[in-house]
């Protein structure tokens, strides 16, 4: 049993989460507007009180306004967690496949030396020879690329992390402002 031909150029991609356009976009779309929902409201004003691509939003109704953003910032969140949890299905099965190959070949390197200690048949030791420089290949790329694996896990954690929280932090924006806009009128 041997690896793939291909199998470290596919163990470097197995490292690279792949992300679809959905994911990319949706986390884009929700980082733009959750960071500017709360750059307005750091900055001491209300989403009812700017300038949006020229038009005056002052006018308008203040319940629509920031009903309409809340509703974009749930809806960019649930379809960023949709790809997202899609996106990462497929990155589990593309390491499962690749993974699959290695416990066959873990299987062999075990099987072949258990033989290799029971006989003392030259067939064995060659055989359990090669398996293990498969096995070895495969042990040498997973140490040299471990700190890029948790790199990629740090990075992953704060590209899903991020989103997220700067999204919650403008839905409790607009939560307080529509609270204080029933209070104002009831």
């Amino acid at each position: 049993m041997k690896l793939p031909e291909s199998f470290e150029k596919d163990y470097l991609e197995v490292l690279e989460l792949k992300s679809s356009d959905g994911a990319i976009k949706n986390r884009r779309n929700l980082l733009v507007a959750a960071f500017s929902i709360c750059s307005v409201y750091v900055l001491g004003k209300s989403l009812t009180d700017i300038k949006v691509l020229g038009i005056n939003l002052e006018g308008t109704n203040k319940f629509h306004l920031l009903g309409l953003a809340a509703v974009l910032i749930v809806y960019w969140s649930v379809m960023y967690f949709l790809h997202y949890y899609r996106d990462r299905e497929l990155n589990v099965e593309r390491k499962a496949l690749l993974d699959k190959h290695v416990e066959k070949v873990k299987q062999q390197v075990d099987h072949y030396n258990d033989k290799k200690r029971t006989s003392s048949h030259q067939h064995f030791e060659q055989k359990f020879r090669e398996v293990s420089a498969q096995y070895n290949i495969y042990l040498s790329q997973s140490e040299r690329t471990n700190k890029a694996a948790i790199a990629n896990r740090v990075a992953n954690f704060v590209e899903v992390f991020l989103p997220f929280s700067i999204g919650l932090l403008a839905l409790i924006f607009l939560a307080i402002d529509l609270a204080r806009l029933f209070q104002q009128n009831p």
